[in-house]
Formats: structure tokens, C-alpha cells, sequence
């Protein structure tokens, strides 16, 4: 449960900020680059109620039909439920485009840090809520490469994930302040650096 929750949290912020149209059809972007992920969770006192935190950052060369581009760009996920009665309590999420300096990844697979602000929006009241960051990631583990995948099938849409490269496991440590909330549990749930050689988001409506 826990893990599809994530995929699901992340997959859902990616297809936000890809680019929309209004017919049927099929959204390809493609990117390669460092990045990297961290999933938090904690529960309230009664064990019900998690507070699930996803992040994905990356410094990218994004490709699209007849345009390349260098970003940094970090998305951002949190939701609240109740294992208990499998309900959805909140759900908060949103991408920002960063500045060359906010993200480092001068350490390439062996630690990078990202020090950024940016604001997610409450998807139950509309509301737009401040997000402060400043974290580490330090690698842990071996260097392995290979390739993972992910789909997930909205009413409306399809949206399919694939990376190529080489990645390795990261202890997290720092602060994530979601509209003054520290969401940053220690130690993180996981925790991973990924030099991407290839990867792909497809939207199909």
C-alpha cells in the first residue's frame, strides 16, 4: 500500500505539469539528467492517519518535438489517509521550476542537496500553500544500473513511465516546511540518486 501510494502521488504530479491538450491522443516528453527522490511518512497518535510526502527533483535536458531545454525542476506530493477507514483526508501537490543554484548535483550519484521554496496547491480548498526545503541526500549503496517502469490508468487518461541509467540508495536528512509543518520524518521512508540516461512520460487521453 504504501509504495502505491507513492507511484501513485508521483504519477499524478508528472501528469500535472506535463504539457495539456485538448484532444485525444498522445503527450510524449523525454528527459535524462540527475535526480533525486524521497518518500516520508508519519501517523498520528491513533496509527490511522499518514501523512505520506513524495518529492522528485531533477536536473534535466528535456526533449520535446523540435525543442531541448536545460531545467531544474522539483514536484512535490502530499497526501493524508486513513489506512484505517481507506479514506483520502488531503491532498496537496505542485512543480516548480528552480534556479540553476537550488539544486546540486555536483556530487552526481555520491550526494547532492536542494535548497528551494515553492508552493503546492490544497486540491480541497484551492488554497495555494508555501513549501520550504532544504535537503540533503547522501548515497548509501552500491551503484546499479538498469531501467524500471510504471503505469496508471485514470478516468480520462493513461500515464506511462519509463527510465534508463544507473542509481543507488541515499540517506536524506533537512527540513521540508509544508505551510509552516515540518514533513520532513527522520530517518525517510526511502531515499534514492538516479543519473537518468533515458526516460520518458507518455499521456494518453
Amino acid at each position: 500500500m504504501r509504495r502505491n501510494l507513492c507511484v501513485f502521488a508521483l504519477l499524478a504530479v508528472i501528469a500535472a505539469v506535463l504539457p495539456s491538450t485538448a484532444h485525444a491522443g498522445s503527450t510524449v516528453q523525454h528527459f535524462k539528467g540527475i535526480s533525486a527522490t524521497v518518500s516520508f511518512v508519519s501517523f498520528d497518535s491513533t496509527g490511522c492517519v499518514g501523512t505520506f510526502a513524495d518529492l522528485f527533483v531533477i536536473d534535466e535536458l528535456t526533449r520535446t518535438p523540435g525543442n531541448a531545454e536545460a531545467t531544474s525542476r522539483a514536484l512535490l506530493s502530499v497526501v493524508q489517509y486513513d489506512t484505517c477507514l481507506n479514506v483520502f483526508l488531503g491532498d496537496l501537490s505542485g512543480s516548480a521550476d528552480l534556479p540553476p543554484e537550488a539544486f546540486d548535483t555536483r556530487g552526481k550519484l555520491h550526494g547532492a542537496r536542494l535548497a528551494a521554496s515553492m508552493e503546492v496547491t490544497d486540491f480541497q480548498t484551492g488554497a495555494t500553500v508555501p513549501v520550504s526545503i532544504d535537503l540533503v541526500w547522501t548515497a548509501v549503496g552500491d551503484v546499479v544500473r538498469g531501467s524500471s517502469s510504471f503505469r496508471s490508468v485514470y478516468p480520462n487518461q493513461r500515464i506511462s513511465f519509463r527510465q534508463m541509467g544507473s542509481s543507488t540508495m541515499a540517506d536524506v536528512a533537512g527540513t521540508l516546511l509544508v505551510g509552516g509543518v515540518e514533513r520532513a520524518s527522520q530517518p525517510a521512508d526511502f531515499g534514492i540518486l538516479t543519473e537518468n540516461q533515458t526516460g520518458s512520460v507518455t499521456i494518453t487521453r
